[in-house]
């Protein structure tokens, strides 16, 4: 991580939302209703949508620590 991912904004919701997702997911299950796969999916969805742009800011800022990979 980087300074500018920790000052994004889109980024701190997307972790943020992650994290409520996770933690609603687990007292779905934890309450056995059926319903606790949705918020699991979407926790994933959105965590990986956030590493996206975290990736995108970090390759776009020129860090000098990161490698590029090619893929």
């Amino acid at each position: 991580m980087n300074w500018p991912v920790l000052k994004d904004k889109k980024w701190w919701i997307s972790f943020l939302f992650t994290l409520l997702l996770s933690i609603t997911a687990i007292l779905l299950a934890a309450f056995e209703n059926e319903y606790w796969v949705l918020p699991l999916i979407l926790s994933i969805s959105v965590s990986a949508i956030g590493i996206k742009r975290a990736t995108t800011l970090t390759y776009k800022t020129g860090s000098k620590h990161v490698r590029s990979v090619e893929l």
